[in-house]
């Protein structure tokens, strides 16, 4: 089963928010890892206590699938990238332009084109791909609260 994605890269929410979990599944893992690595993908989008976060991620989910051997379907997932897009789904930016819009923080994507077919990956890929993940929660948030300040603006009574 070969799959077209090197990497999973995800952020749960879990308990109400309270605890926050990143992970980088590495999909190109040989034997026990495989049964390891299937057997936590289920569960991330079997749980019902958790939100699973996601970029764009409705293409992968068939090739998770494949993965797997399993239908996945969390009743609890979001997807950052439709989330922030709203309405406007004719041109969605990637990842990177949502960042630089919704927060102060650089995204470097310098490891986007390297070689995620080798492994071990290196630790710059790792770290790349947790941010991708990471970098969700503060989406997340900062679009949560540019909607709670249109809903209630401040009022400058002048006084």
């Amino acid at each position: 089963n070969q799959v077209a994605v090197s990497t999973l890269q995800v952020a749960l929410l879990e308990g109400s928010e309270k605890h926050v979990s990143v992970y980088v599944i590495d999909l190109q893992v040989p034997g026990e890892f495989r049964k390891a690595a299937t057997a936590l993908i289920e569960e991330i989008f079997d749980s019902n206590n958790s939100v699973l976060l996601g970029f764009a991620f409705g293409n992968d989910v068939p090739l998770l699938e494949t993965f797997t051997g399993s239908s996945l379907q969390s009743q609890h997932s979001l997807d950052i990238q439709q989330l922030v897009a709203g309405n406007d789904r004719g041109n969605l930016p990637g990842l990177q332009k949502y960042t630089a819009q919704f927060s102060r923080l650089p995204l470097s994507k310098d490891q986007q084109c390297s070689q995620w077919g080798e492994r071990p990956l290196s630790r710059s890929q790792l770290e790349y791909a947790g941010l991708d993940a990471a970098i969700l929660l503060v989406l997340l948030a900062e679009h949560s609260q540019r909607k709670r300040n249109e809903m209630h603006p401040c009022v400058d009574t002048g006084g």
